[in-house]
């Protein structure tokens, strides 16, 4: 990092206790995953306002809308260098992502809306049966 310039902006910690003093500490969540259930730590970044930039392989389709939540770029080192010039450049576009990425975690992921749709489920087949 440090022949690039990059050691000052750049984070390569290892092995973290703190993760929410982790990602207080961070601008933006670049997550560049091929083969993916729901991301857990997309979601973790999402809930703690950070705006981020994901592809929507496996079923990160259901966690991000491009442009809304996130910015959506394909598994290439191009297309996340392009969203990630787009994302310094524009600071409204990283509020927005902010607040809806956030919001969305929180009304669609959250452990308690989990609870809710488990439930909804069972009653559901239990209903049926």
């Amino acid at each position: 990092m440090a022949q690039l310039g990059l050691k000052s902006a750049v984070l390569l910690p290892g092995f973290v206790n703190d993760m929410q003093g982790f990602y207080k500490a961070l601008d933006g969540f670049v997550f560049p995953s091929e083969f993916e259930g729901l991301g857990t730590a997309l979601q973790a970044a999402m809930a703690y306002g950070l705006p981020v930039i994901s592809t929507i392989r496996g079923a990160l389709g259901e966690v991000v809308e491009n442009g809304r939540t996130a910015l959506v770029a394909e598994p290439s080192a191009n297309d996340f260098a392009v969203a990630m010039t787009r994302l310094l450049a524009d600071q409204d576009l990283q509020k927005r992502l902010r607040e809806a990425g956030r919001k969305e975690v929180i009304d669609r992921f959250s452990a308690d809306r989990m609870v809710e749709n488990t439930l909804a489920v069972y009653e559901k087949v239990l209903q049926s049966g």
